[in-house]
């Protein structure tokens, strides 16, 4: 038995087209492209979990307690003393340990910090 240079048995390959392009244009019809095989299955499968086509859709419902709850107690909170005041150019200076590639932090005077 003949192999071939693939390893398989040359008697059941099927046969291979040579030869040139050469002389042939490179827009065809719509016509010339049609292809037809026999065999394989009629319609789309479905994966798994998919729901089939012709399926209706549906909702899917959560079970709640059907009840809103009561809001609680209003309770009043204190002011801060000062608002902050932020960056200071003249005061904050950039902490170079935070230093990253296209941002600077600086703390600022009010004990906030900004990050430019």
């Amino acid at each position: 038995m003949a192999l071939s240079a693939a390893g398989s048995d040359a008697a059941a390959s099927p046969e291979q087209s040579w030869g040139s392009a050469a002389g042939r244009g490179h827009k065809v019809s719509a016509d010339a492209t049609d292809a037809s095989a026999k065999g394989g299955r009629k319609g789309a499968l479905t994966g798994r979990g998919e729901v089939p086509v012709g399926q209706a859709d549906s909702l899917t419902s959560i079970p709640s307690t059907g009840r809103t709850p009561k809001p609680g107690d209003v309770q009043k909170a204190a002011l801060p003393a000062a608002a902050p005041k932020g960056f200071d150019s003249k005061r904050s200076k950039e902490l170079k340990s935070k230093r990253g590639e296209r941002e600077r932090t600086y703390p600022n005077p009010d004990g906030t910090y900004t990050t430019r």
